[in-house]
């Protein structure tokens, strides 16, 4: 058993002392000069030295709404890396500057003749950033080009990302792991996020691996084994393996897979961008009747090229829930990555230009947040920045925008969905807490709106970096802060 020294379990009766006070009074303790502004909670005190995590490492500010006052600051001017809390950032310029209505177009152009339903030449998707051109949404494209009168393809599949100017995306450079889905690169024209889903599905007997939706350029190697006895843990006792080669994937499952867990859904990005479009198109084409037995390039639009069809998708209000509410990075990336393509003074989008553009925001909103380093609007970066009091003032602008309830709702509702879903289910009126939240290793960090037990509308937000904070040590510290916010 760990020791502890005489000063430290003095330090700990005292602590917990203090946490009882402070709960039986429902009061913050005041650390500033001010007798207004309160310090961190005892209660986040506590935890930060049982995990030890020096207050220096953390930051905090609470705003009332209601008559624009700090009630509570701590380390609020430092700059922090604030993880996926970036991307209330990112959703509140996009929907300020595109609107909550503004709709994706992808374009289908054909460069050939069309007779008969046969097209001579090639079929070219030009996309414009749509970031949820998902699976069903592409099948009804496809199945519009169908109904226009094309059956045939003679040629090949021209894939036009020229909407967008992206440096070469190593999807392992953040964490070596590239086929995880938040790895997943932005691109012009990308389908169903890139997702391949395996399922590995037990009849009792023996266990088989399926794909959804099934790609010819993905070939599954099958070696796993059913185990009789109980589920303890999906993902326990077996591994997956991906070689991309020539525009194809082959994955390997080995292992064992427990017959009591009957079926698991395993989701990866085994194929680039550009690939898995053409599988998906090769396996949608077909379904809505269609015949192709081409392949696919990189290519633009020709002047000789004729625009068949235009489609749209969810707009602009539906595609920030998914960025917010689940914390999608690929939504999140293409947003800026958007912002900028739609900027007539731009050829194409850029990341640089869409943070360019944020920051010329931010500034005619007169926040001023001179620390703010933004990269992707993800929030999937090492060396983005922000300050506690700059994301308030962020949150201050989206609580008085237009936009408001558009913005509002993007929030994960603790104890009701997104991130949050599983937190504060004991909370009566679940509604009173939405917040966004983010991590990355040694960064745990939270952004939203609580309405308190008192009516008061506040702003709140916690930035904690340091290398001895994870996720769940993380998320401790964040429900006691909140706790002591709901009882104010």
């Amino acid at each position: 058993m760990q020791m502890f020294s005489k000063q430290r379990f003095i330090y700990c009766i005292s602590s917990i002392k203090q946490v009882l006070m402070a709960s039986a009074l429902g009061l913050l303790i005041p650390m500033s000069a001010n007798a207004q502004v309160a310090s961190l909670p005892v209660q986040v005190q506590v935890l930060l030295e049982k995990y030890q995590v020096p207050q220096s490492a953390v930051s905090a500010h609470v705003l009332d709404l209601g008559s624009n006052a700090v009630v509570l600051e701590h380390h609020a001017s430092t700059a922090r890396n604030p993880a996926s809390v970036m991307k209330v950032l990112t959703t509140l310029a996009a929907l300020e500057k595109l609107g909550p209505a503004f709709v994706w177009p992808t374009e289908y152009f054909l460069n050939g003749s069309l007779q008969n339903g046969v097209l001579n030449g090639d079929l070219v998707i030009k996309g414009h950033g749509d970031p949820f051109l998902v699976t069903e949404r592409f099948y009804l494209h496809l199945r519009a080009l169908r109904e226009l009168g094309l059956k045939t393809i003679k040629g090949n599949l021209i894939i036009d990302n020229s909407a967008f100017k992206l440096k070469k995306h190593d999807p392992g450079a953040f964490d070596r792991s590239p086929y995880r889905l938040y790895n997943v690169g932005p691109s012009a024209t990308v389908v169903n996020f890139n997702a391949s889903r395996f399922k590995m599905v037990s009849d009792g007997k023996v266990v088989r691996i399926l794909q959804d939706p099934p790609l010819h350029n993905v070939k599954i190697i099958d070696k796993m084994r059913l185990k009789k006895g109980g589920c303890r843990a999906k993902e326990h006792g077996w591994r997956m393996d991906t070689t991309r080669q020539n525009k194809r994937a082959e994955v390997t499952f080995t292992g064992t897979f427990s017959d009591g867990c009957k079926q698991h859904d395993y989701r990866r990005a085994v194929l680039s961008n550009n690939a898995y479009l053409f599988g998906l198109f090769t396996h949608l084409w077909a379904q809505v009747g269609g015949e192709f037995a081409g392949d696919y390039k990189r290519g633009q639009v020709s002047s000789a090229a004729e625009l068949f069809y235009t489609g749209s998708g969810k707009n602009l209000a539906e595609v920030i829930i998914g960025t917010n509410k689940y914390s999608n990075n690929l939504l999140a990336r293409q947003l800026l990555l958007t912002l900028s393509a739609q900027d007539n003074a731009q050829p194409a989008g850029t990341e640089s230009h869409g943070a360019a553009l944020i920051k010329t925001w931010l500034q005619r909103a007169d926040i001023n947040a001179p620390e703010l380093q933004i990269e992707n609007g993800s929030g999937l970066a090492r060396n983005i920045r922000i300050s506690s009091q700059s994301l308030n003032a962020i949150l201050r602008h989206g609580w008085r925008s237009l936009y408001q309830p558009e913005f509002l709702s993007s929030f994960s509702l603790a104890g009701t969905d997104g991130t949050a879903r599983k937190r504060f289910k004991q909370v009566e009126n679940k509604g009173r807490i939405r917040i966004k939240t983010g991590y990355l290793r040694g960064t745990r960090s939270m952004a939203g709106y609580i309405k308190t037990r008192s009516g008061k509308m506040l702003a709140v937000n916690l930035l904690i970096e340091h290398p001895n904070i994870n996720y769940s040590k993380g998320n401790q510290v964040q429900d006691a802060f909140i706790r002591a916010l709901l009882g104010r």
